[in-house]
């Protein structure tokens, strides 16, 4: 009878070591800047000190058994069936740790609705209407809320797809809903949940008088915060009407602050004294084509705005003519053969929570550029095809990319284009999609912190 072969389980504790590490490493690149770093270390400490430990024990039970010189097939069977067991145990840990990333990334909406004089709520026991969501389908708070009460309003029982959606972005009904949320008081607003405070009249639900607890709870500041929403759209009214609105206030609008929306093309400005913040939106306009006569007036105001220091955020259009005007220059990108669409990963030194994110993937479409910064600012982003992606100084900050965009609001824009370059870019927007994950809650919250100074 031949002898048996010594059994080979270190080099397969090995391997199981290595994909272990392999595996981490894949979620931790790939996830972990939805998490905050302090957790995931402790999550990922508390994981490895049990798959180690179950090791050390595995190793236990080789040494006896080689001493033995395994003599019998049994007893490699049952010394397969452990390292099988291990490698299970490893994979069911690190499961229960993916789902952890995925659940705290979403976020949740919660409606207060208030319809005349009484509340809706869900059933009897006056519960809340309620959602949870991923900003990488619904675009922000607000398109989510929109979401559930056009779905509760319409009985739209159909299964969403986000071109489905993109089509009920179309709808008169969905903008009007969408109106309302945006006239909404924000009772609660943190990183994980917003509470808004709507009138709407509802066709569903139970009805009573019972004012909701949040809202007995709820004292506003005499003093609220003030901040202008520069809309500069010229198709603002054939497409953006409260969706304009939506993608800007959905992210920024928090308790305690008045927001005031004014049209730029319709030559319309906020006073500055009193004004703690401006956002300028994209436009398909260009900062450099003085053949608008709106495009001066708003070139004077920011100047004003800059002289006395109030925070100013400029996206996409809104970023090149913060250039143009306070002596930078925008361009029209002649070094590319078409504009530059989808999800792009950018290689940055980009700090979050105190963690490092190397590639940050963010959404865009531009076709022009700054191709000189303004004085007194620093390029705090560049991507391969534009140096000047991003800037800031201590009060303005510039960025080419939407933080109000995902995929949903690419898709809306382009099914629904006349360019003839429609199916090329839209071939563009769904391959980037496949590319890496949504760090939109990043984008937000590093907005967020500069526009309110936080």
């Amino acid at each position: 009878m031949k002898a048996l072969k010594p059994w080979k389980h270190p080099s397969q504790i090995e391997i199981a070591q290595e994909q272990h590490i392999m595996m981490r490493r894949l979620i931790s690149l790939e996830k972990k800047p939805f998490m905050h770093l302090d957790q995931q270390i402790k999550d990922f400490k508390a994981h490895e000190e049990i798959i180690q430990n179950r090791k050390k024990w595995f190793l236990q039970q080789y040494n006896y058994s080689h001493k033995n010189k395994l003599k019998n097939k049994g007893s490699q069977i049952k010394i397969k069936l452990i390292n099988a067991f291990m490698k299970f145990i490893q994979l069911i840990l690190l499961f229960i740790l993916f789902i952890k990333i995925i659940m705290e990334f979403q976020k949740q909406v919660t409606l207060i609705i208030k319809s005349e004089n009484l509340f809706i709520y869900q059933s009897e026991d006056l519960d809340l209407f309620s959602i949870k969501y991923s900003p990488n389908f619904d675009t922000n708070d607000f398109f989510a809320a929109t979401r559930l009460l056009f779905q509760k309003q319409q009985k739209y029982d159909q299964d969403l797809t986000i071109e489905l959606y993109a089509d009920l972005l179309l709808t008169q009904e969905f903008k009007e809903i969408l109106g309302i949320v945006n006239q909404g008081v924000i009772l609660k607003a943190t990183p994980q949940e917003k509470v808004i405070l709507i009138n709407f009249k509802g066709n569903f639900g139970f009805k009573s008088e019972i004012i909701p607890e949040i809202v007995k709870q709820y004292i506003p500041k005499e003093i609220k915060k003030r901040y202008a929403l520069l809309i500069t759209e010229p198709l603002y009214y054939t497409k953006y009407v409260n969706i304009m609105e939506a993608m800007h206030l959905g992210i920024y609008k928090e308790e305690d602050e008045n927001w005031e929306v004014y049209l730029v093309i319709e030559h319309k400005f906020p006073k500055l004294q009193g004004l703690d913040g401006i956002v300028i939106t994209g436009s398909s306009s260009a900062a450099y084509d003085l053949s608008e006569d709106w495009k001066e007036p708003l070139f004077q105001f920011l100047r004003e705005a800059d002289k006395c220091k109030i925070r100013i955020l400029g996206i996409c259009f809104g970023h090149q003519v913060l250039a143009h005007c306070l002596g930078g220059e925008a361009q029209k990108m002649m070094h590319v053969d078409r504009m530059q669409v989808g999800r792009k990963a950018l290689s940055t030194q980009f700090k979050w929570n105190d963690q490092l994110i190397e590639n940050l993937n963010v959404y865009q479409i531009h076709g022009d550029f700054v191709a000189q910064l303004p004085k007194d600012t620093e390029v705090i982003m560049s991507t391969d095809h534009c140096q000047n992606y991003a800037f800031k100084n201590d009060h303005i900050l510039g960025v080419q990319f939407h933080p109000e965009f995902n995929a949903l609001i690419l898709l809306y824009i382009f099914r629904n284009s006349t360019n003839q370059l429609k199916d090329i870019y839209m071939n563009d927007c769904y391959e980037s999609f496949k590319q890496g994950s949504d760090h939109q809650q990043i984008i937000w919250e590093f907005m967020i912190n500069f526009l309110k100074n936080k």
